[in-house]
């Protein structure tokens, strides 16, 4: 099987978690980061703040019992605001946790 970005996977017809975890840590992880921030973005600065992310939830019926602790460890400079960076960064990271996780079946 091959991607559009011609990534290959193994030939079984498949995409395990490792080839998904590899194709995703490669570059899609800033093109994710980049359309949630765009999103999220209710005006259009290029960056997330809290009133932002809380209409997110609203709009999505989630928690909002958790939309300050969730700004406050994706706000990683503590600058009130998200940035593509820091989503980037938060991207980045659950797909690290993603390979890490020992619950996870792996196919190599």
């Amino acid at each position: 099987m091959k991607t559009e970005k011609g990534h290959h996977t193994d030939g079984d017809g498949k995409i395990s978690l490792d080839e998904w975890t590899e194709f995703m840590g490669q570059d899609l992880d800033i093109d994710f980061a980049n359309a949630f921030i765009k999103i999220l973005d209710g005006n259009c600065d290029g960056q997330i703040c809290l009133e932002e992310l809380k209409a997110f939830y609203r709009i999505y019926k989630a928690d909002e019992g958790f939309v300050e602790k969730t700004f406050k460890t994706l706000d990683i400079d503590q600058n009130g605001y998200i940035s593509p960076d820091e989503m980037r960064k938060t991207f980045e990271h659950f797909i690290s946790c993603l390979r890490d996780h020992p619950n996870l079946r792996r196919t190599h």
